[in-house]
């Protein structure tokens, strides 16, 4: 029984780092409208990350371009004490022929999908190891929802760790709650 449960331990470990192995290079959008992707972005869904672990909901991103050229990104959220969270950070272009990757104080920021009318995009890092699903709007509709979730699946990313972010919390006598 011990050798069948090494074994087991030993095929597991096997597998995990062959699918961890065969995550494809990332790779960001063709071309970035640095003033058409600037402005507030809804989170729709996320990789849990270290940053925003005490948000609770009602994320929202805003990009706005610095007279550098560089961006400065703002994350806003409710936290789960019930009060704003805020984190910033500026963003330098690292590739100014495409302008979808950037690097900031968080790490790599590459835009790897992006919807032509600037209504949704993907966010990650360089190795994988972060996805944000951004929308214009608080609400996406389930179909696109699914449809960019299709294509990061393409990209080596994992749908079901993606965390859908509530945007539609309040605070209620200091307990955050999600209305319906």
């Amino acid at each position: 029984m011990k050798k069948f449960a090494f074994v087991m331990l030993l095929s597991s470990t096997f597998l995990i780092s062959v699918s961890v192995s065969a995550q494809k290079p990332i790779t960001p959008v063709a071309s970035l409208d640095l003033q058409k992707f600037a402005g507030t972005w809804y989170e729709i869904g996320r990789y849990p990350n270290k940053l925003q672990r005490k948000c609770a909901g009602n994320v929202t991103v805003v990009y706005t371009r610095k007279s550098n050229g560089d961006l400065e990104i703002r994350i806003q959220c409710v936290g789960t004490k019930g009060i704003a969270e805020i984190y910033k950070t500026d963003a330098k272009i690292a590739d100014n022929t495409v302008n979808a990757k950037m690097k900031s104080g968080w790490g790599d920021h590459w835009v790897i999908d992006l919807d032509p009318n600037y209504q949704y995009a993907a966010i990650s890092d360089s190795k994988g190891e972060s996805l944000w699903i951004l929308g214009r709007a608080a609400k996406m509709s389930d179909a696109v929802y699914q449809s960019i979730l299709r294509r990061v699946e393409l990209m080596g990313f994992y749908p079901g760790k993606v965390a859908k972010t509530p945007q539609n919390v309040e605070v209620v006598k200091g307990t955050v709650i999600e209305k319906p």
